[in-house]
């Protein structure tokens, strides 16, 4: 994953256009977002439009991976924990007050960024089929 921050222009739209926001990927041609609020668009994720397919590509401020981190697993930006573990926690009824107490490196505002970005990749896995 490219750890580059792109230009965002985040933009209101009309009632007529559905409303809400979009936030278009100035140095990536296609590439845009809408939603309900400017903050989710322009910082968690952006839609990358194909011909074939649509792709979520989380903020790398949010997640990374390295390499050289936890052998290339996707982990929570400057941190050693894998996002799986997160799921984990939640898949096994443990709440995110009990995620958060185990790996406090984690802020709460990033694991809800996150726990939003893969809602919103469902939604458009949705939309898509």
């Amino acid at each position: 994953m490219n750890s580059k921050n792109y230009p965002v222009e985040i933009r209101q739209l009309a009632a007529d256009d559905g409303g809400g926001w979009l936030a278009t990927f100035l140095d990536l041609p296609g590439c845009m977002g809408d939603g309900d609020t400017p903050e989710v668009n322009g910082a968690v994720y952006l839609v990358a439009s194909k011909p074939s397919k649509k792709e979520v590509i989380m903020d790398t401020s949010l997640v990374s991976r390295n390499p050289e981190i936890m052998s290339g697993s996707l982990c929570f930006t400057d941190t050693r924990v894998l996002v799986k573990n997160l799921f984990d926690y939640l898949e096994g009824a443990s709440s995110l007050k009990d995620f958060l107490e185990d790996f406090p490196s984690v802020s709460r505002e990033k694991a809800v960024a996150v726990l939003e970005a893969a809602r919103e990749r469902l939604n458009i896995n949705a939309l898509a089929a």
